[in-house]
C-alpha cells in the first residue's frame, strides 16, 4: 500500500492549507493511504473537478477535507469497486451536475466505511446529497450530516434517522428529500 502523509508547516495549524486541483486526479492503480496529519488540510476540486476517483483499490483517508468537487456522479468521490475508509474526514461543499447523484460520495459498487466523518453542504439534482448508493455497502460510525440537499431542499432528517437504524417507509418513498439514498 502506498502512503501519502501531509507534513505541513506550523502555519497550517492557524490557517488551513491544501491543494487546489487544476485537473481531475488520476484513478488510483493500487492501494493507497492518505493522512492529512494534525493540520487537517483540504483537497479542492474548485467546483470544476471530482476530487477522488479511486477505482478498484483499497483506500484509507484520514484527517483530510474533500471539498468543492463537481462531477456527474460523486462530486467529491466516486466509488467503483473501491474499499474506502474515511476517518476524521470532512466531505464539504461538493455537488453533482445536472441530475447526478451522490454530491459528497457516490457508491456505485464497493464498501464505504465512514468513522467520525462530517458531511456538510453537499448537493445534487438527483439523489443523495451527502451519499448516493447504487450498490455495495455503506457503514456510518459517528460523525454528522448538515445542510446536504437535493434540489436545494434539506436532507438532514432522513440521514439522522437512517444512521440510527430507523427505516420508515414514509421517508423511503420520498426520494427527493434523502441525504443518503440506498438503491441496493
Amino acid at each position: 500500500m502506498d502512503t501519502i502523509v501531509f507534513n505541513l508547516s506550523i502555519g497550517c495549524n492557524f490557517v488551513q492549507c491544501g491543494s487546489l486541483l487544476s485537473s481531475g486526479l488520476p484513478t488510483a492503480t493500487g492501494d493507497l493511504a492518505i493522512n492529512g496529519g494534525s493540520a487537517h488540510p483540504f483537497i479542492s476540486g474548485e467546483n470544476l473537478y471530482r476530487v477522488l476517483n479511486p477505482g478498484a483499490a483499497t483506500v484509507n483517508i484520514s484527517n483530510l477535507d474533500i471539498t468543492k468537487g463537481s462531477a456527474d456522479f460523486g462530486g467529491g468521490v466516486r466509488m467503483i469497486g473501491t474499499t474506502l475508509t474515511l476517518t476524521n474526514v470532512k466531505v464539504l461543499a461538493n455537488h453533482t451536475t445536472g441530475n447526478g447523484s451522490g454530491g459528497g460520495i457516490y457508491v456505485q459498487s464497493g464498501t464505504l466505511t465512514a468513522n467520525n466523518a462530517t458531511f456538510r453542504n453537499n448537493g445534487v439534482g438527483g439523489f443523495g446529497g451527502a451519499i448516493g448508493q447504487q450498490g455495495g455497502s455503506v457503514t456510518i460510525i459517528g460523525g454528522s450530516f448538515t445542510n446536504n440537499t437535493v434540489d436545494h431542499r434539506p436532507q438532514l432528517r432522513y440521514a439522522e434517522q437512517r444512521r440510527r437504524g430507523n427505516r420508515s417507509p414514509r421517508l423511503l418513498r420520498d426520494v427527493r428529500r434523502l441525504a443518503i439514498q440506498f438503491l441496493a
